[in-house]
């Protein structure tokens, strides 16, 4: 530059201020999915109007729509594009109801429309399976949150076969929803090709299937129409447990979370070219911290089975250390893409996310809950509040305190068996009065001479006449054996299934969990004391 300002002086030229033209700017590297536009799927399945799934055993006590509320409030917060979804049965249960059940889930179904409307769900699937309960096609048609089913309305004249959500970082998503009263695979596969050609045509870059087909089918709609990109699944079997990784077929990611609100599933996708869905699960936020928490229950668990002599934990442990080590790897993974380029193309991250009833809730969702529970308790007050009357020549309920009279070592086994706190959970729940939970919390409900709320001082918790079937005949007749004794001396699986179904009791199996009732003083001899 000094060169040519001399040159320009002898010249006689009045030099010219140099132009400096700064280097082009280098747009900052992409280093998370949710840097770019994107969409947060957070995706249910089968909720079936349940406030709050059962909890009796410990490993069922998640999620709960008030969690779920301050959750997505608190995610919210941090990425602006949340879209929560719903595939399966949204208000009505199939599990059979109890006595004077049929009032309280309705009401329940009632105060979950509402509170779909409060979570700001974006798009729940019309199900058939709630389209053919009594009450629940009138909620389906007042509700106030999107309905979507192609090619099957179910008389609810609301019903839209898709829509497109914008995300707040500027994704266009398509969401439509299959049911199987839409007709055959071969239909199927039609509507889905029709519905993916018209959302594209208004500009959707990733487009979801609701889909309440069976897993099956729902896999061979994503293999025979590609170009969807995530298939959200209803019809979600009962013992299902979370699935923690990421899965594709046919180009599609297949999102299946547990029934029940128990567990969400969540997908970030981001579109930053063409080609095939990579899995970038490493770039999700808080990845590092999940793969931890994931690795430190799983060491615990080998923990406790390695302490297990018998054959299925001995067999099962190389299982579980193979998981250990591809976590461990998974992990490192996400450590070194911490602050690194996202890669280009179509990425995604998978998570699987369970609310542990200790984590907090939104107080509006909750209030909610508080009268919903207020409600029922004293409508189911006015329902169940007296005993069913014993018929002549039946047995009829005695309770506990009869029994023990003459069976005082199984009085003294029983005592420190968990049956007998059955009534304690419920409690510190506060569902005393749900008939939800009551019934398989207390002895004989709603049976000749069995439970009510009336006479709960004798009858709470799951006592001997549970199992072992009303006493009074037994009682009059107290030496008789077999058949004649009136009794169920060995209660048979289906009298456990009553309450350990796989809604309550996933883990549950009779052949593995009767052997350990026979104990001293319940089945086997009383142990004698050493002199």
């Amino acid at each position: 530059m000094l060169f040519v300002a001399s040159l320009a002086a002898c010249c006689g030229k009045q030099s010219q201020p140099a132009v400096v033209v700064p280097p082009p700017k280098t747009a900052p590297a992409v280093t998370s999915l949710t840097a770019a536009p994107h969409v947060t799927l957070v995706a249910l399945s089968d909720w079936q109007g349940v406030i709050k799934p059962c909890g009796c055993t410990e490993e069922l006590q998640r999620g709960g729509v008030e969690r779920i509320g301050a959750w997505l409030k608190k995610l919210r917060s941090k990425d602006d594009s949340v879209v929560l979804v719903h595939a399966g049965a949204v208000l009505a249960e199939d599990e059979p109801a109890h006595a004077g059940q049929e009032a309280q889930r309705l009401q329940r179904a009632a105060t979950f429309s509402k509170i779909l409307t409060l979570l700001d769900v974006a798009a729940v699937a019309l199900s058939s399976a709630d389209v053919a309960r009594d009450g629940i096609a009138k909620l389906l048609g007042a509700g106030r949150w999107p309905l979507l089913g192609a090619g099957y309305d179910g008389g609810i004249k609301r019903t839209i076969a898709h829509r497109i959500v914008t995300t707040g970082s500027g994704l266009k998503v398509g969401i439509f929803a299959i049911d199987p009263k839409a007709g055959d695979l071969a239909r199927y596969k039609a509507i889905a090709a029709d519905q993916l050609k018209a959302l594209r045509g208004q500009g959707a870059q990733v487009v979801v299937l609701l889909s309440n087909l069976s897993m099956r089918n729902s896999r061979r709609v994503a293999r025979a129409v590609p170009g969807i990109d995530a298939v959200v699944l209803g019809r979600v079997p009962p013992k299902t447990e979370p699935v923690e990784e990421g899965e594709q077929d046919g180009g599609a990611w297949m999102l299946m979370a547990p029934r029940h609100g128990a567990y969400m599933a969540t997908l970030t996708l981001t579109v930053r070219g063409d080609g095939p869905w990579q899995d970038a699960s490493a770039w999700l936020p808080g990845a590092v911290t999940r793969l931890n928490a994931r690795i430190s229950g799983l060491k615990a668990d080998l923990k406790r089975y390695r302490k297990d002599s018998s054959v299925a934990t001995r067999r099962a442990l190389p299982f579980f250390e193979r998981q250990l080590r591809e976590l461990v790897r998974a992990r490192k993974r996400a450590q070194q893409a911490h602050g690194q380029p996202l890669p280009k193309g179509r990425v995604g991250g998978y998570a699987s996310v369970g609310l542990a009833w200790s984590e907090p809730t939104d107080p509006a969702v909750q209030a909610m809950v508080k009268a919903y529970d207020a409600k029922v308790g004293a409508m189911n007050l006015k329902i169940a509040a007296k005993p069913l009357p014993g018929e002549p020549g039946k047995a009829v309920y005695v309770g506990e305190a009869v029994c023990t009279s003459c069976h005082a070592d199984a009085g003294k086994w029983a005592a420190h068996d968990k049956h007998h706190h059955a009534w304690e959970t419920l409690i510190k729940a506060g569902k005393t009065k749900d008939l939800d939970c009551v019934p398989c919390h207390v002895t004989g409900w709603q049976k000749p001479g069995g439970s009510a709320f009336d006479n709960l001082d004798r009858f709470a918790r799951v006592q001997c006449e549970a199992c072992h079937g009303p006493g009074s005949l037994h009682l009059s007749a107290p030496k008789k054996s077999g058949p004649d004794s009136h009794i169920n001396r060995r209660p048979p699986a289906s009298v456990c299934n009553q309450c350990h179904t796989p809604e309550h009791a996933p883990r549950f199996s009779y052949r593995d969990y009767a052997p350990r009732l026979r104990a001293p003083g319940h089945g086997m001899p009383a142990m004698k004391k050493k002199k």
